[in-house]
């Protein structure tokens, strides 16, 4: 019989970036959504068992084989001891750099903002030495109201020989000691959205045994379209456009008819605080399946019917 267990990762007592915003976040979504939401999930309510779909995962515990062809045993939970365990002490986003290449640093919002189908660098600094013959790092990315796998909600991101563009992947880029960085790219056609980031680890003994463990980093990050990315479908070819339509805070609008207009100067804002976070409540307030915001017409069309309806 299998049994299931829940993750008992405690991070230490702390004011992060994500709680900082959680009240800020609130009151927009608040006022879109209603202060009762019957019958619907939290959106971002994240369970153990959504996470770890089809798997027996926990927090140190330790898992046997019998040695023929690699088979498993049924699996006894055990407690595994802390020597062995490769616990994360800390997650080093870099956030400065990384909001940097991914042209996201006019952001107000102090978390990660990436563009997807872009790679960027992560350092995880651990409680012991890290062993690539014995250790092995799994990163899981993880999104909406009901989190999936099949769903391309819950995305484990593995080590691969070669990064490829617009591909779920990381690699080792450096080791030394305790800390070991990493150069993760993302999916260009995966969810937009806010992500929680977990990262698994799993230690494999001289005796067959494998000793997991769990992080979940406590700021939340937000994964957004790419103009910039070939594979991406928003891409735009031209830099000026680029320049003009994603990054300019200010422009032109039209109004009028075909045979009479006129023009008006128009403040976009779209790097204030408030703007990124309205965009996430009002897709939330629009249904869209989780699974279906990874399509720009589809996000666009579910966004401007909120707008027009309200």
């Amino acid at each position: 019989m299998m049994h299931k267990e829940k993750y008992e990762v405690t991070p230490e007592p702390r004011t992060t970036i994500s709680h900082r915003l959680t009240s800020f976040y609130g009151n927009i979504r608040s006022h879109l959504l209603g202060g009762v939401l019957t019958g619907r999930r939290s959106v971002y309510e994240v369970s153990d068992a959504d996470l770890a779909e089809g798997e027996d995962g926990l927090t140190a515990f330790r898992q046997e084989t019998d040695g023929k062809e690699g088979k498993k045993n049924v699996v006894k939970f055990e407690r595994a001891t802390s020597e062995v365990l490769l616990k994360p002490k800390s997650v080093e986003l870099q956030r400065s750099l990384n909001r940097q290449a991914h042209k996201t640093s006019l952001y107000e919002i102090p978390n990660l903002i990436l563009r997807r189908g872009q790679s960027f660098d992560i350092s995880i600094t651990f409680d012991r030495t890290f062993s690539e013959a014995d250790d092995e790092i799994v990163l899981r990315f993880v999104t909406g109201r009901q989190p999936m796998q099949s769903k391309n909600t819950v995305i484990p991101v593995t080590k691969v020989r070669n990064l490829q563009p617009g591909e779920w992947g990381y690699q080792i880029t450096s080791t030394e000691d305790k800390k070991v960085s990493l150069k993760i790219c993302t999916g260009s056609s995966c969810v937009v959205g806010r992500y929680t980031v977990y990262i698994d680890t799993i230690h494999r003994n001289n005796d067959k045994r494998e000793e997991k463990y769990r992080y979940t980093h406590p700021d939340d990050i937000f994964i957004i379209f790419n103009p910039w990315c070939g594979a991406d479908t928003v891409f735009l070819e031209d830099e000026n456009e680029r320049e003009e339509y994603i990054l300019n805070e200010t422009g032109r609008i039209w109004m009028g008819t075909v045979g009479k207009f006129s023009v008006r100067p128009w403040n976009f804002a779209q790097f204030d605080d408030v703007c990124l976070m309205a965009a996430l409540a009002m897709l939330e307030k629009s249904e869209l399946a989780d699974s279906a915001r990874g399509d720009p017409l589809l996000v666009v069309r579910a966004i401007s019917s909120v707008v027009s309806h309200n």
